[in-house]
């Protein structure tokens, strides 16, 4: 199973189950954020990646 399908998969039973939020890694998050590919994320993911250093 590639990346974005375990995201699709994680996603559609946190949706089935009306989960509103949880928790997950950092690395977690800025996968997510590569994945999704949008320019917000783009900088979240270099500000994330930075406050680590």
């Amino acid at each position: 199973m590639d990346l974005s399908e375990e995201f699709g998969r994680i996603i559609g039973a946190l949706n089935d189950a009306h989960i509103e939020y949880a928790v997950i890694s950092r690395d977690a998050l800025i996968a997510m954020k590569v994945w999704a590919g949008r320019p917000q994320d783009a900088a979240d993911v270099q500000r994330l990646q930075e406050s680590d250093r």
